[in-house]
C-alpha cells in the first residue's frame, strides 16, 4: 500500500430525501467523488476520529496523523460540496503538536462562538494527560485558552480523554478515564475547564471527579450534557466477579457530585454472562431516555 493512501483519511455523505432523484441513504453525489472525499494528511497512517457540522454546514473532522516520528492531533474542514477548505489552516488542514511527542485526537466540538475545540490524550513522558485544543475559525490557535491555545491535565498515574461536551456557558467538559494511584485501577473521569482553560473550581474544588465502579476497572468513553445541566458519562466496567465487561452509566450532578437519583449512588450496570460489552456512544432521546451504541 502507498503511502498516500496510508495517510489518508476518509469522510462519506449519505442522501437524506429523494429530491434529486436519489435513493435516500445512497452516496450524495454532490459530495467530493460520488459521495465520498479521501484526504491525504502526514507522513504515514492517518485516522479520521470525530466529526461536527458548523452551522453554515461545513464538516470539520477531528483527526491523528503521523508527522515524522510522533503522532499530531489534525483539524479538517470540508467545504458542503466535500473540498477541503482553504479558509482553515494549510488547505483546509491544521497540524497541532503539544509536546513533540505521541497526542491523540479523540473527539470536536463547537462552542456557541464557532470555536473548535479537540480532545484527546497527549503523551507528556511519564504518562497520558488530557489535552485540548481550540482554534479560531480561521484554524489558528485562540490564545487566550490555556497555553497559547492549549491545555494539558494529568490525571492520576495516566489517563486517556476519550469524549467532550460543551455547556450552555461554553465551559468545556471532558470523560474518559485514568489509572487511580491509590486503587491501582482504572476509574471514569469527568473533568470541566472553565472558558480560559483553567481547571473550573466550581465542579468537584479542583475541576476533576474520579468515580471508583465498585466492582472493577471502569473505561468511559462518550459524554452528553442533559438539558438539565446533569452530565453522563457512558463507558463499560470489568465486573470482577464474572470478568466479563458491563455496559456501565455514571450520571454527576452539574457541580461534580454522583446524581443520587441515578440508581441511589450514580451508577448503573447492566451486563450478560456470555458477552463482554464495549460502549462508544451515548444519546438523549425527546422523552430523555438514554441509548448508548457499541459492540459485544
Amino acid at each position: 500500500m502507498s503511502p498516500r493512501l496510508l495517510s489518508t483519511i476518509i469522510l462519506l455523505s449519505l442522501g437524506y430525501v429523494n429530491a434529486s432523484a436519489q435513493t435516500p441513504g445512497s452516496f450524495d453525489p454532490t459530495f467530493g467523488a460520488d459521495g465520498i472525499t479521501l484526504t491525504p494528511i502526514g507522513t504515514a497512517n492517518a485516522f479520521g476520529r470525530a466529526v461536527v457540522i458548523q452551522p453554515d454546514g461545513k464538516a470539520v473532522m477531528a483527526c491523528v496523523a503521523n508527522n515524522g516520528a510522533d503522532t499530531d492531533f489534525v483539524l479538517a474542514r470540508f467545504t458542503n460540496d466535500g473540498d477541503p477548505d482553504s479558509s482553515l489552516g494549510d488547505d483546509g488542514i491544521v497540524l497541532t503538536d503539544f509536546d513533540g511527542r505521541t497526542d491523540i485526537a479523540e473527539a470536536i466540538a463547537l462552542d456557541e462562538f464557532n470555536r473548535i475545540i479537540v480532545a484527546g490524550s497527549v503523551d507528556r513522558g511519564d504518562g497520558f494527560a488530557f489535552g485540548v485544543a481550540r482554534y479560531l475559525s480561521d484554524g489558528t490557535l485562540d490564545v487566550s485558552f490555556g497555553d497559547q491555545g492549549l491545555v494539558t491535565q494529568m490525571i492520576g498515574i495516566t489517563g486517556f480523554c476519550k469524549s467532550i461536551a460543551i455547556q450552555k456557558d461554553n465551559k468545556i467538559v471532558l470523560g474518559g478515564y485514568a489509572l487511580n494511584p491509590v486503587t491501582q485501577t482504572n476509574e471514569f473521569v469527568v473533568m470541566r475547564f472553565n472558558t480560559n482553560g483553567t481547571p473550573d473550581s466550581t465542579f468537584s474544588d479542583d475541576g476533576i471527579v474520579m468515580t471508583n465502579m465498585g466492582v472493577g476497572a471502569g473505561v468511559a468513553n462518550a459524554i452528553l450534557i442533559q438539558p438539565d445541566d446533569k452530565i453522563l458519562l457512558a463507558g463499560q466496567v470489568l465486573n470482577g466477579a464474572t470478568l466479563r465487561w458491563e455496559i456501565a452509566i455514571a450520571r454527576y450532578n452539574p457541580d461534580g457530585l454522583p446524581d443520587e437519583t441515578w440508581d441511589e449512588d450514580g451508577v448503573v450496570f447492566t451486563g450478560s454472562q456470555d458477552a463482554d460489552f464495549t460502549i462508544k456512544a451515548v444519546a438523549l432521546q425527546e422523552d430523555r431516555k438514554i441509548i448508548v451504541g457499541g459492540f459485544f
